[in-house]
């Protein structure tokens, strides 16, 4: 097998790590349904494809530096940090085969690859095959709720991950997150000051507090210690003296 496509969409565009590439990704002429839909470990809000609540965006694509279709699949599981091949989606243009996973929970998007390869002279192609760990419905308010839940430095990532993906990538929840967390307020972020849910970013508000503004006792708590034993002792001698 010659030419092996690797398509791709969000961080392994910008970030393509150990992936054996011949060049970088490039834009395409291939339009895959994506959403970011996907709950990360860290909180982010991955793109996936998605056969229910994507809409067509341009995807990226470049040629795998080798020529057998397994080790292309491997090193993209890797890659990946997917632990089952099936995560993994492909279409052997040269014999006529396809990830039965990926055909089965999404058609529409395999079919798109598969006539794209064959326009393009591809003999495979192969892609992430993730899906969505949102339940239904998905809305993108629900992916605001979600957001708006994380940890400051959490949220940090999950945005630079929204801000680092093409400007071809145009979807309901994209827009949604850049209206909320991109304009000219700053992002909401819980503290431990605050009540969870509770944000003070409209204008007028008091900035958060933070355990930096908590005051603190003078002294600590070893002069808080020994002034109490003083107090006792001083008590004591007093008690003695009555007597």
């Amino acid at each position: 097998m010659d030419r092996i496509a690797i398509i791709g969409w969000g961080s392994l565009i910008w970030a393509p790590g150990d992936l054996a590439v011949q060049y970088p990704f490039q834009p395409t002429d291939l339009c895959l349904n994506l959403e970011f839909a996907r709950r990360a470990g860290d909180g982010r809000l991955t793109l996936v494809l998605d056969p229910v609540n994507g809409v067509p965006c341009q995807v990226h694509a470049t040629r795998y530096d080798g020529e057998n279709l397994n080790e292309a699949i491997r090193n993209l599981r890797y890659r990946e940090r997917v632990r089952s091949k099936e995560w993994i989606g492909y279409v052997n243009l040269k014999a006529g085969k396809r990830r039965a996973e990926a055909f089965e929970y999404d058609p529409d998007n395999v079919l798109a690859i598969e006539e794209w390869g064959r326009r393009h002279n591809w003999d495979a192609v192969i892609w992430t095959a993730l899906r969505s760990n949102f339940p239904s419905p998905y809305t993108p308010d629900a992916a605001i709720r979600h957001l708006e839940a994380l940890w400051p430095h959490e949220l940090h990532k999950a945005l630079d991950y929204v801000r680092n993906t093409p400007p071809q990538v145009k979807t309901p929840v994209r827009a949604a997150v850049e209206a909320r967390f991109m304009s000219h307020r700053a992002p909401p972020s819980r503290d431990f000051a605050s009540p969870q849910g509770v944000t003070r970013t409209e204008p007028g508000h008091a900035p958060p507090l933070s355990l930096a503004d908590v005051p603190k006792r003078k002294g600590g708590p070893l002069v808080w210690v020994i002034a109490l034993i003083a107090a006792a002792a001083f008590a004591c001698l007093r008690f003695h003296l009555g007597s």
